[in-house]
């Protein structure tokens, strides 16, 4: 866990100097940024209405409610990925 801290530290350390106009590249990691940040927001939103829109479907007395996987949220789903945690 702690190489894993250490790494993405880094990555942020770089993205920082990057991004403080200290380098020509700076504009263009200022738009690789906002295109990166817009693209988790959408993603993101596109997650939370497909998960929002499974709960709807899956109400007491729907057919589809016997799939395994109903019950899982997109929270549960998504800490299961970052710490390996088996089903």
């Amino acid at each position: 866990m702690a190489r894993k801290t250490r790494v993405w530290l880094l990555f942020l350390v770089l993205v920082f100097l990057l991004s403080l106009a200290a380098t020509p590249y700076s504009k263009t990691v200022d738009i690789i940024l906002i295109c990166l940040r817009l693209t988790l927001v959408a993603l993101m939103s596109i997650l939370t209405l497909l998960e929002w829109w499974r709960s709807q479907r899956t109400r007491p007395g729907s057919e589809i409610q016997a799939h395994p996987d109903a019950g899982d949220s997109l929270l549960r789903r998504l800490r299961r990925w970052y710490f390996d945690e088996q089903k």
